[in-house]
């Protein structure tokens, strides 16, 4: 497609043989999705572009509320939620060791005229005020687990383990953090005799050793999953943020209607969310309507509906489809979904979409 289409701009095209197909602009401030899903329903369309963006804020809000942390864990089996706390961890990383340094090289590492800087770490010394507390247990934390390790092999290792799995849960990624908790101090323990430094350790204080970092590494992944699915409520719920793939199979569920994603570029099937088992099952599936969008990858969403011919020669559009529509069994017969991309991305090659559409 050319080019994005202004709100409420209307302009025909046609793909697989469908040749009375039209294109519905939508808006450019973050929730062109929406927008694009409520331009199927005549209320929305008759409504004024403020009285739209109301409409959109309260949806957005209510969907954020309704997101359950159960139900985020459920999303992909478990795998999308997997890899956001990856990513959310790896930064805690960060922040964690910076804390542990002395005042004086914080200073050092911050502009002095960054007040934003500054304000961002006291409220990262608050929110990691109970770790502060504890100096020699951060301390033994921060020599057994240094940035380099944590940043590149633990994570590594850690989806290694669990990215091959079907289904992810919260019980399992607890475990196995702890596996590799035991298995990391263990290494460390082995590494001091060989240089002649563990000489005062017996086995009962290094039992209490991994214990007390075994308790450590739990409040910071719990903290870690917390922020995590804050942070995704978050995405949700602000108007003004771009509603990646992340974020709408997140709220699929909540959904009363079904939604193919047809790719700009490639004018095929980008992603039918009929495909996603981890949709509640609901007692009409089959009569459940469906609304298509045109999705430009990363950037923005359009309404895609058809016209049609009434009675006395009047045409109508119809954005609303039933499952036994024409051209949504067209549409399906081409469908590749995209279920299953998550789980089967690279660790590294995950990120979330930062920009607005």
């Amino acid at each position: 497609m050319s080019r994005f289409l202004l709100p409420n701009e209307k302009l025909r095209f046609s793909i697989f043989q469908e040749p009375s197909l039209i294109r519905t602009g939508s808006c450019n401030d973050g929730s062109c999705f929406f927008y694009s899903l409520n331009t199927a329903f005549k209320e929305f369309r008759d409504a004024t572009e403020e009285e739209k963006k109301d409409f959109i804020m309260n949806q957005r809000r209510t969907l954020s509320e309704q997101l359950l942390e159960s139900d985020w864990m459920n999303v992909q089996q478990g795998h999308l939620a997997f890899l956001q706390i990856i990513f959310t961890l790896r930064s805690l990383f960060f922040i964690l060791h910076f804390l542990h340094k002395s005042e004086m090289e914080q200073q050092c590492l911050v502009t002095p005229k960054d007040g934003k800087m500054t304000e961002q770490m006291e409220t990262w010394k608050e929110e990691w005020k109970s770790l502060l507390q504890e100096p020699h247990a951060f301390s033994l934390w921060v020599t057994c687990f240094p940035i380099e390790y944590l940043d590149q092999d633990f994570l590594s290792e850690w989806n290694q383990q669990l990215s091959p799995k079907t289904t992810i849960t919260k019980e399992m990624i607890f475990r196995t953090l702890l596996s590799l908790i035991e298995q990391r101090c263990q290494d460390v323990f082995e590494t001091m005799e060989e240089k002649g430094k563990q000489t005062e350790i017996d086995g009962t204080m290094k039992e209490c050793m991994v214990n007390g970092l075994c308790d450590l590494w739990k409040l910071i992944l719990e903290k870690c999953i917390q922020q995590t699915f804050s942070q995704q409520k978050k995405r949700i719920e602000t108007y003004s943020t771009w509603v990646d793939m992340d974020t709408i199979l997140c709220i699929l569920s909540y959904l009363p209607y079904q939604v193919i994603f047809l790719h700009a570029d490639t004018e095929q099937v980008y992603f039918d969310t009929s495909s996603l088992s981890q949709n509640h099952v609901k007692d009409n599936e089959e009569e459940e309507e469906v609304i298509v969008l045109l999705y430009y990858p990363d950037c923005h969403f359009e309404n895609i509906g058809k016209v049609v011919v009434h009675e006395n020669n009047r045409q109508k559009i119809i954005r609303l489809f039933t499952s036994q529509d024409s051209f949504i069994q067209c549409l399906r017969t081409q469908s590749q979904s995209y279920s299953t991309i998550p789980s089967q991305q690279k660790m590294e090659e995950y990120t979330h979409t930062k920009e607005c559409c």
